[in-house]
């Protein structure tokens, strides 16, 4: 018998403005284009995620975009989550300068308890 769920797209098109803790006092922070995608869904097994939104970062005038991947897993409890082949990105520029900013986080495996 077949369970498996299949694939999950989700897309939030409207504008967040947040205060983030370690941007400049008062900064607000605006995220767009959030898109998330969850795939080869079956209970019990791992899945891929991947997903990624724009940033702007107004007074430091820096502008980019996030982009992040991973396969989840669960303990059959619920209680222990991980996550295997991590990338985390971001690519942004400043304005004022031109300057192109490069992050690249990696993890081959994170282990988050509940």
């Amino acid at each position: 018998m077949d369970k498996q769920i299949g694939q999950i797209s989700a897309r939030v098109n409207q504008l967040q403005r947040l205060p983030l803790p370690g941007t400049l006092a008062g900064e607000i922070t605006e995220l767009q284009g959030f898109g998330l995608t969850a795939s080869n869904l079956e209970p019990g097994r791992p899945f891929d995620l991947e997903g990624g939104f724009s940033v702007n970062l107004a007074q430091s005038q820096l502008v980019g975009d996030v982009k992040f991947s991973g396969q989840i897993k669960s303990a059959a409890d619920g209680t222990r989550y991980g996550v295997d082949d991590f990338d985390l990105s971001f690519k942004g520029t400043q304005v004022a300068t031109r300057k192109v900013w490069l992050w690249i986080w990696q993890s081959r495996h994170m282990q988050i308890s509940v």
